[in-house]
């Protein structure tokens, strides 16, 4: 029924009259929830993120932002709200029930928090619609807001296009994608050229999706070119002799390719045996500008290193372009935000090239921040509580190694990546002793992960608190 009921809708809204009907049909969604939630004695507030410039009704769906009162724990209330709501079709249609962030009363004054959820804003300042106390809240962007931006900008790109995999409606994916390119164009001037004609290109999609069979190659095209008018890439050194390697020179006839620039691999955090490599491999294939736009052509290259995919090592193929890998290497827009230290101690250029991971050290603190919200909000709001069960162990204890370099680095210390296994096993619980890399995660296992998680989490909280103050008044 509620796949049926999104074919309706999305078809409708194309159409010019029925649009004032889905509006009506969005804003008794909304006046349910107000009558539905008035006087609740656990609610604060209930808002919601308005006056988008592509929300489109049929199309978009509300986000929603939950205030919770003090004498309750925000995440239990979330887990039945979200159950309430998903019981309607219409509701899991109007409203993203897959993100809903909660906070409290405390924790919604932060700017911080505010500016983290309107991360896929255009705007400088965003406008908050109150349900239930009928005061409406306006967000103003301030350079933390401003990293998250640039941040989410770049993981949209890398979902939406550089996977090669149309992801959801391909609306979605134009809307996405061209949020990016304009966010890029407007913090990394220097990096991306013009864009008016790919903009045009974007709004004629979105408003006659029909033509998605005649200009969709054409679209992708006009992005490549967007992120591939970088002519040279920038790098401090480069060496004549590149040593040998039984497990990366298959690697080596793909650079000579007229449109791969340069093939850059990063090996997984944790190396169980220091004469081979194991677990994953990342391989960046840096395109260039004689790349034409041709998506099956990236596709078989990928489908032909992964092929060479072993038990114990798993190749990661990601493309990229020479503004990109730049852009990345220098703000930390990674998910892990000490990525450029990684990359700059065990990455290696195929071509024997030394780029310069040199990340200011203000945008370091702005990644730092950014990384511990992040992962604040997955143990509130996106349902990090049973993530990891029926994972391997390895995975779990990635996690946790993440999170001890970084409460390390804050604390001062060198930052160092040649730990062996039982090093790092040794920086956490005995009660994990028992567990091996590849043994799968059970619920009493993840109690105990859990715990060292958080309390890794507040460790690094207590190491940034110097740089804002607010992040004190996160508890988890």
């Amino acid at each position: 029924m509620r796949k049926l009921f999104i074919k309706l809708f999305f078809f409708c809204s194309y159409l010019p009259f029925i649009r004032y009907a889905l509006e009506s049909i969005y804003q008794r969604q909304l006046e349910k929830l107000q009558t539905q939630y008035a006087d609740h004695p656990e609610l604060k507030d209930i808002l919601v993120l308005s006056y988008l410039p592509d929300f489109v009704y049929g199309r978009s769906q509300y986000t929603l932002l939950l205030v919770t009162k003090k004498s309750i724990h925000p995440k239990a209330f979330l887990n039945d709200f979200r159950s309430k709501l998903t019981q309607s079709a219409l509701s899991s249609i109007v409203f993203n029930l897959s993100y809903i962030p909660v906070l409290s009363e405390k924790e919604f004054q932060l700017d911080l928090l505010r500016g983290f959820l309107i991360r896929n804003s255009l705007r400088d300042t965003i406008k908050w619609k109150s349900l239930l106390l009928k005061k409406d809240t306006i967000s103003y962007l301030g350079k933390q807001n401003e990293f998250v931006i640039k941040y989410s900008s770049f993981q949209n790109i890398t979902r939406y296009f550089l996977t090669l995999k149309t992801t959801g409606e391909f609306s979605t994916t134009v809307k996405n994608i061209k949020r990016s390119l304009n966010n890029f164009k407007r913090y990394y001037p220097e990096l991306i050229p013009d864009i008016d004609s790919f903009n045009q290109q974007a709004r004629r999609l979105q408003k006659y999706p029909f033509l998605k069979i005649f200009l969709k190659h054409k679209f992708f095209k006009t992005c490549w070119q967007v992120l591939n008018s970088k002519k040279s890439m920038v790098y401090l050194s480069q060496s004549k002799v590149y040593g040998e390697d039984s497990q990366l020179d298959f690697l080596r006839p793909y650079l000579e390719l007229t449109y791969i620039d340069d093939i850059f691999v990063t090996p997984s955090l944790i190396q169980f045996n220091p004469e081979r490599w194991q677990g994953k491999m990342y391989v960046d294939l840096i395109l260039n500008e004689n790349y034409d736009g041709g998506q099956k052509r990236l596709i078989k290259l990928k489908e032909e290193i992964t092929e060479k995919n072993s038990e114990t090592l798993k190749y990661r193929v990601r493309f990229t372009t020479k503004a990109l890998f730049e852009m990345s290497g220098q703000t930390s827009l990674y998910p892990f935000p000490l990525e450029p230290l990684v990359r700059s101690r065990k990455g290696r250029s195929m071509k024997g090239r030394k780029y310069p991971f040199l990340v200011d050290y203000e945008d370091l603190t702005l990644a730092n921040i950014h990384f511990f919200v992040t992962q604040f909000m997955r143990f509130r709001s996106l349902k990090q509580k049973n993530a990891l069960i029926g994972s391997k162990f390895i995975k779990s204890l990635n996690l946790m190694y993440k999170y001890h370099l970084l409460a390390q680095f804050l604390e001062g210390e060198e930052f160092k990546l040649d730990h062996s296994l039982s090093e790092i096993r040794s920086f956490f619980t005995p009660q994990l002793s028992h567990l091996r890399v590849n043994d799968p995660i059970d619920a009493k296992d993840w109690k105990i992960i859990e715990a060292q998680l958080k309390y890794l989490l507040k460790k690094i909280r207590l190491n940034l608190v110097r740089y804002d103050d607010s992040l004190f008044e996160l508890r988890f």
